[in-house]
Parts: C-alpha cells; sequence; structure tokens
C-alpha cells in the first residue's frame, strides 16, 4: 500500500542495468531499493524523516556543560559563522540542525540543497523565508546550488554530505552567495 504512495524521481525500472532506485514517498519517506549485481542481495529500505517540530536544545544536550555548548552554538548563528555537524549515521546530525535552526535571526533568509527533502525546515519554521531544493532527474545538485546562489539566500545548509560531490557544495557555498553555510 505504502509503495503505490511513493512519488518517484527514477523514471527508470529496476533493473540489471538499473541496479538501485532511490525514491521518495509523499510524506518524506525515503525509499532505496537495491539488487544484484550492484549488491549481493536485493535489499529494500524505508527512512522516514521528522516532519514535526523541532526539539529544543536543551532536551537534546542534557549533560552537565552543555548548555556552554547551546550557547556556543548561538553565537555561532549570531556571528554568522560556518559550521559542520558531523557524525555517524543516525547519531541525530539533522535532529541537531534542524533544532539550532532556531538561534538563525528571523530576518535571515534560509536555502537548502539537499539529495532528497529531508530537513523539512519548511514545516518546522512555518514562518521563516525558507526554500529547500533538492537533485532530480532534470536537475543535478550542482545547478540546484547554482540557481540557489542567485536566491537571496542569507543562509545556505547542505542537508547531506553522503557523497563526495557534495564536499564541494560546502565549500562553495561557504565562499558564495551566502553570509554562512551549516
Amino acid at each position: 500500500k505504502q509503495i503505490k504512495k511513493c512519488v518517484s524521481h527514477c523514471k527508470k525500472p529496476l533493473s540489471k542495468n538499473n541496479p538501485k532506485v532511490l525514491s521518495t514517498m509523499k510524506d518524506g519517506s525515503r525509499v532505496l531499493v537495491v539488487r544484484p549485481p550492484f549488491s549481493d542481495s536485493w535489499a529494500f529500505f524505508v527512512r522516514k524523516f521528522d516532519s514535526t517540530p523541532s526539539i529544543a536544545p536543551d532536551k537534546l544536550f542534557t549533560d552537565s556543560g552543555s548548555n556552554c555548548i547551546i550557547r556556543f552554538i548561538k553565537w555561532i548563528a549570531k556571528g554568522d559563522r560556518t559550521m559542520a555537524i558531523t557524525g555517524a549515521q543516525g547519531c541525530g546530525k539533522s535532529t541537531t540542525l534542524k533544532s539550532f535552526v532556531r538561534f538563525i535571526p528571523e530576518e535571515y533568509t534560509i536555502r537548502t540543497q539537499e539529495n532528497a527533502f529531508e530537513l523539512n525546515l519548511r514545516y518546522t519554521y512555518p514562518t521563516r523565508n525558507i526554500v529547500s531544493l533538492q537533485e532530480t532527474d532534470a536537475v543535478t545538485a550542482q545547478q540546484g546550488l547554482d540557481i540557489s546562489k542567485k536566491m537571496n539566500g542569507t543562509v545556505t545548509i547542505i542537508g547531506e554530505d553522503a557523497e563526495a560531490e557534495c564536499s564541494k557544495f560546502i565549500l562553495q557555498a561557504g565562499t558564495v552567495a551566502s553570509r554562512f553555510t551549516w
């Protein structure tokens, strides 16, 4: 039933010549299917992304001294500083980023570039000027980033650096067309 709700950005069927299909369901969940010979077996993954309001930083970080980290991140945002949130898959990088967006001044416009919509910042911060772009069959991530540079964005957020090519987007966004990049 859920599979029928998929909105595919890959128009090619799964085959030996196209052994991977990445798609998005209407609720924002990411679907990935792989098959031999690309993988050693058939596999199907669904990753549900949170589209609810973000968790307050003081609820995410509760260890002693965490208030210093939270104050530090506030000053990074207020000082228009570029930062990276890194860690293992599933450790809470996106959750942390969504939480810290609250520290970006309200008047700043935010532009995101993502492989697939995962941050859902417009749901989390509905009163903010946020536009999110994602790669499609017709528009590459590089083209999306180039277009976002013309959108009067104060802050550029690169949603995920899962591929080597994405690393250069962080460098580009950090040096051109926005005050700071996360």
